[in-house]
């Protein structure tokens, strides 16, 4: 009886996407399912990270329709031999990408920075993470609302050893190829961000803004616009807007006639995909007001989807057919009457065309910074309303006889004429009503 041969392993760093006939040897490392978009409450995909005997790292997923063949011998620890695995492309070799840090995942960041020496380079491994893309750039995040995401920040793990000493030694090599280490200047907390590194001022001071800059408000939500829908239709990869148009094709069930087809397309030039997918997005124009004023702002998905906790794709599914879609949602409604402090941009757009609808960098309900920027808007007021910083307008308030010379003062301050008599004797009142002659106020 002869022996079988045992299989012929390719490492994952010879993987070739012009080769299908190979097998893997691998073991699981983490496991996760990744939510459809379209229904949250289904999965859409096994997600796993899979390594070989060489310590190469690989991820890996299984669609759901294959779940019933392959997910019973899917747990993390086990190593499993895969045979004919399709390659997808690989996005991490050169390619500088942007990291965005949410939750206790920025929390810890920014403490470990606090700490740090300055002169010290800080290598960053974060797992599992979340990839968009926008204008064609991947932007990485940890996984939003949940725990799968690992951070590690400079820690005695193997592969942050290993890339520093390489880092180190391109460094000797060639300096100039090294940037300096980022400091503490590039991160800030919330307190430092509203109340310190950004310009505070009242709403009805906007519109005296004639340079381009950043500046804090705070206000309350009093109104949501009508005019446009609280949600559009975005590109999956540069979130811009997707346009529609019809194609003609034939019909899949061979009769050979033709059909209308709807397919959405991508106009951003700088996206890298045209016909696409789209996906629902927030943007919803609200109307912030404080004592001095009121302004037309900008949410975008990711503030929105922050505050109520869901995403647009959501809270579309759960609408029912009977729904005004027109019309916003309850989750969006209970953001009226809330208070909030704002980081804007007067952006070059809205000054060249006057355009009075500002975007929103930031915002928060934190109660320190609520408190604090209180403080300061009393400040301000006060110093608003006063003249010669002595006299308070609130303090020369005077009886109209006070301030004018009346003909019949005592006629006009005790005589009240009715409407009805007013109406029937409109000139004859009109010619006796005294002429009012301003006295020089002295403060």
């Amino acid at each position: 009886m002869e022996a079988v041969a045992a299989p012929e392993i390719t490492m994952l760093n010879n993987l070739d996407v012009s080769i299908d006939d190979y097998i893997i040897k691998v073991r699981i490392l983490r496991k996760w399912r990744q939510p459809d978009r379209k229904y949250p409450n289904e999965d859409y995909s096994i997600e796993m990270i899979l390594i070989d005997e060489e310590g190469n790292k690989i991820l890996g997923h299984v669609l759901k329709k294959w779940f019933f063949r392959f997910e019973k011998y899917l747990n993390e620890s086990d190593c499993r031999l895969i045979k004919r695995p399709s390659l997808g492309i690989n996005l991490s070799k050169g390619c500088a990408v942007f990291l965005t840090l949410w939750d206790h995942y920025a929390t810890q960041m920014f403490k470990y920075m606090s700490k740090r020496k300055m002169d010290e380079h800080v290598v960053v491994i974060l797992q599992f993470t979340r990839v968009k893309f926008f204008n064609g750039n991947p932007y990485v995040s940890n996984s939003f609302g949940s725990e799968v995401s690992r951070l590690f920040i400079n820690d005695e793990v193997d592969d942050i050893i290993k890339y520093k000493k390489r880092l180190m030694k391109k460094t000797v090599d060639d300096p100039s190829s090294i940037q300096l280490p980022f400091g503490l200047s590039m991160f800030c907390s919330l307190q430092d961000d509203f109340l310190t590194n950004t310009a505070f001022t009242n709403i009805g001071e906007i519109c005296e803004i004639f340079e381009v800059k950043c500046v804090v408000i705070i206000g309350t939500i009093k109104a949501i616009s009508k005019d446009m829908c609280w949600y559009y239709m975005a590109c999956e990869r540069c979130n811009r807007k997707v346009g529609t148009k019809y194609v003609t094709r034939f019909k899949e069930d061979g009769s050979g006639d033709f059909e209308d087809e709807k397919v959405f397309e991508c106009n951003n030039p700088k996206c890298n995909v045209k016909v696409v997918s789209p996906v629902p997005r927030f943007k919803i124009q609200i109307r912030v007001q404080d004592i001095t004023g009121v302004v037309s702002l900008t949410l975008f998905d990711r503030d929105v989807t922050k505050l109520i906790q869901k995403t647009a794709r959501e809270v579309l599914d759960d609408l029912n057919e009977e729904d005004d879609f027109g019309k916003y949602p309850s989750e969006i409604t209970h953001l009226l009457e809330k208070k909030f402090a704002f980081k804007i941009e007067v952006s070059e757009f809205n000054l060249k065309n006057n355009y009075q609808v500002y975007g929103i960098l930031k915002l928060t309900d934190d109660s320190t910074v609520i408190s604090e920027l209180d403080k300061r808007f009393n400040i301000i007021q006060v110093k608003t309303f006063t003249v010669d910083n002595t006299t308070p307008f609130s303090k020369v308030k005077r009886k109209l006889v006070d301030i004018y010379d009346l003909e019949c003062e005592s006629s006009v301050r005790d005589k009240k004429l009715h409407a009805s008599d007013y109406e029937e004797n409109k000139l004859d009142v009109a010619s006796k009503i005294p002429l009012l002659d301003p006295k020089v106020e002295k403060f």
